[in-house]
Parts: structure tokens; C-alpha cells; sequence
């Protein structure tokens, strides 16, 4: 098995939840933590099988402690196939998303 991560930077976690939709089908289930650190993490499962971690976090500062108006988002994927991971790469970026991998 192989664990795919892609990070980025995006303003609305929404935009890429309908892309995700889009690529994978339905999500059939969702499991949501939080903690007290910011750190909101998602679990989808969608009609496919697909199993996406979705680690978001917001109100990122950076070093020099300016804030930025976006938030950090990591999708960590099992066995992501490379034309799929290419077209989600793709796809966030021409919606509006900053690739960080």
C-alpha cells in the first residue's frame, strides 16, 4: 500500500469537498474530530471505496507571525493512482488553490 499527501493552501474547504465528489462519487460516510490545537480533521469515504483524511487548519500564521487569509489542508489518500492524483492536483489548482507537494 502507498500513502499519497497532497497539501495546499485554499480560502474554502467546500470548493474542494465538490471536487473531491466529483472524482470519487458520493461520500457515503463522514467522521469529524477536532482539537483544541485548531487541527479539524475528516474522514470520507466515498461510494467508490476511497478513503480520504482531510487535515485542515486555520488561521495559519507564518514564521515572521503575519497571518494569511487561507487555510492549510492536507488529503492523505491509500493507494491514490497517479492519473487521479495528477487530475486533483490539476483541478485544485485551476480552482483557485496554492500547491505546497
Amino acid at each position: 500500500m502507498n500513502n499519497k499527501y497532497i497539501e495546499l493552501y485554499g480560502e474554502n474547504f467546500l470548493t474542494l469537498k465538490e471536487l473531491l465528489i466529483n472524482l470519487f462519487g458520493e461520500i457515503r460516510k463522514i467522521e469529524y474530530f477536532t482539537y483544541d490545537t485548531g487541527l479539524e480533521t475528516f474522514f470520507l469515504k466515498f461510494e467508490d471505496e476511497t478513503i480520504c483524511e482531510v487535515n485542515l487548519l486555520s488561521n495559519i500564521s507564518t514564521i515572521d507571525k503575519s497571518s494569511i487569509n487561507q487555510n492549510y489542508i492536507c488529503l492523505a489518500f491509500l493507494d491514490l493512482d497517479r492519473e487521479t492524483e495528477d487530475r486533483l492536483k490539476k483541478e485544485s489548482v485551476n480552482g483557485g488553490y496554492t500547491l505546497l507537494t
